[in-house]
């Protein structure tokens, strides 16, 4: 049994749901901010997407701390399509606004090792728990997938680019959080603590 990593803050009452459903596949999304230190970026965008009708499963900041909701089986709205059978992860960063090649942004991303461990942890405990694998599905099968490849797949008008793979010609190394899952899921990766450069902190 995978343990479920720690909580922040519960983002539960921000959002509207309908009765809670089987999960089988998560989807990951980025959302820009500033990367503030402490809870203020999860709190702006829990509420932000609460505004909007949107909701959400799980925020995790740069620092690695996490905004989850209680109501693991809720369907929000997050993934036009695939609400019904999937868990949306949103991790805030400033990336998708640099004005850089997929590359540089795709470098940014592994330099952000608290935040990609943290997400891999959730995975993992997210995977044991509701009984669907840990691999890429590209929105197609159980697994872990992005916020673009949902849209591809259900050919979503206008489309989002959030999270887009690697491999498939975006920034976000989808395939190393996937690997992280993995590992912490067989235990192979321990849930040690990781030191936050920023705060001198760990989580």
């Amino acid at each position: 049994m995978v343990r479920r990593p720690f909580i922040n803050m519960d983002i539960t009452g921000y959002f509207d749901d309908t009765p809670g459903a089987n999960k089988s596949i998560i989807v990951i999304h980025e959302t820009v901010s500033h990367d503030h230190s402490g809870l203020s970026d999860i709190k702006s965008i829990a509420s932000y997407l609460g505004s909007k009708g949107l909701g959400i499963h799980l925020i995790v900041d740069q620092e690695g701390k996490s905004g989850y909701s209680f109501d693991e089986g809720a369907i929000y709205a997050h993934a036009r399509g695939n609400n019904t059978d999937t868990i949306g992860i949103e991790l805030i960063s400033f990336i998708p606004a640099l004005r850089l090649t997929p590359w540089k942004r795709f470098r940014i991303w592994l330099s952000r090792e608290r935040q990609l461990h943290k997400a891999a942890r959730w995975c993992a405990y997210y995977s044991d728990r509701h009984g669907f694998p840990l691999r890429y599905s590209g929105g197609k099968v159980p697994g872990i997938t992005s916020h673009y490849d949902i849209s591809i797949v259900n050919n979503v008008s206008g489309g989002h680019w959030d999270a887009k793979p690697k491999h498939k010609g975006g920034h976000f190394p989808i395939k190393r959080l996937v690997k992280l899952a993995k590992l912490y899921k067989s235990g192979k990766l321990a849930y040690a603590p990781i030191r936050s450069f920023k705060m001198g902190k760990s989580t």
